[in-house]
C-alpha cells in the first residue's frame, strides 16, 4: 500500500512539474515570468531562487500565512514565523526591540537595586 501511495505522489508531482513547464513554454518569450499557478491552484516557480528568497520562505514576518508559494518548484513552502506566532510562541508584533528591554519583573528589581 506504502509503495502504490509513493508511486501515486511521485506522478502527481512529475505531472505538476510538467504542467508548469508546459505553462511556461507555451507563453510568448517575453511573458514567460518563470513563476505562476497550475491548474489555477497549485503555485510554481522555477526561477533560480536567491538566499533571500529561501529565508523569506521558511521566515517571513510580513505574511501571516502558514504556508506560502515556494520559493522554487511546485507547492508551496511552511512558513515558520507564521506557524510559531499562530501557536502562541510569541506575540504578532514582537519586535527586536521586545527582545533587547528588560522584563517587567526585571526593571522592578532594578528600581529596589537603584534604591538602596
Amino acid at each position: 500500500m506504502k509503495e502504490l501511495i509513493f508511486k501515486a505522489v511521485a506522478v502527481a508531482a512529475v505531472g505538476l512539474v510538467t504542467a508548469a513547464v508546459i505553462n511556461e513554454m507555451g507563453k510568448p518569450k517575453k511573458a514567460r515570468q518563470g513563476h505562476g499557478r497550475v491548474a489555477g491552484f497549485v503555485p510554481y516557480d522555477l526561477r533560480r531562487p536567491t538566499g533571500e528568497a529561501i529565508w523569506r520562505g521558511f521566515w517571513n514576518p510580513d505574511d501571516s500565512r502558514v504556508f506560502t508559494p515556494a520559493f522554487f518548484g511546485i507547492g508551496w513552502t511552511l512558513n515558520l514565523w507564521a506557524l510559531l506566532e499562530k501557536l502562541g510562541v510569541f506575540e504578532p508584533d514582537v519586535t527586536e526591540e521586545h527582545f533587547l528591554m528588560p522584563t517587567a519583573s526585571i526593571r522592578e528589581a532594578l528600581v529596589h537595586v537603584n534604591r538602596e
